[in-house]
């Protein structure tokens, strides 16, 4: 699936953008000019020519608002949204960290499908254990901990109360007092 949107992107992208849009669409860097390669490499961008967990998951984003805007039922559009992504991890060759994003997307999905609200927790520790039924090293390895790390810190983070709400409890607190 790989080869046959390589092939595509060759046919229909410019020469001289080919190899940045396959590098950036399908993580495939071999089109890249060394020149350019070094470039990302050395002003340390070069993460963005990978495809991570973050293109995933704004590629569900997306897709499903953009399903929602009314060409499609709710349903509907979150089982687009699950295949779409899903066939899209397939074609970059299912890399780890897209593995991971797509695990979260479906289990976020599979709990909107039935009417419940998937608690950021429960989501990351159901995708760790798929990982770790899928290749038990994986968990072991830094880049998995810190991806798991990075996103637990995110989850912990989103469900503090915002300093705007304590300031305004705080002083809705004091007027009771008087």
């Amino acid at each position: 699936m790989r080869a046959g949107a390589h092939r595509i992107l060759l046919a229909n992208v410019r020469t001289d953008q080919v190899g940045f849009a396959s590098a950036l669409l399908l993580g495939y860097r071999d089109l890249l000019a060394r020149s350019d390669n070094w470039a990302f490499f050395r002003t340390g961008t070069v993460h963005v020519l990978s495809i991570s967990g973050l293109h995933i998951g704004m590629l569900a984003l997306f897709l499903h608002g953009a399903l929602r805007i009314g060409w499609l039922r709710r349903t509907t559009a979150i089982v687009v949204t699950v295949g779409i992504t899903a066939a899209y991890v397939l074609v970059i060759d299912a890399e780890p960290p897209a593995v991971r994003a797509v695990m979260v997307v479906v289990l976020v999905a599979v709990a909107s499908l039935f009417g419940r609200r998937a608690l950021s927790f429960n989501v990351l520790a159901a995708s760790a254990l798929l990982v770790l039924a899928i290749n038990p090293c994986d968990l072991f390895r830094a880049g998995p901990q810190l991806s798991f790390l990075a996103a637990a810190v995110l989850a912990w983070r989103s469900e503090q109360p915002r300093s705007r709400e304590l300031e305004d409890d705080s002083i809705a607190a004091l007027g009771r007092s008087r």
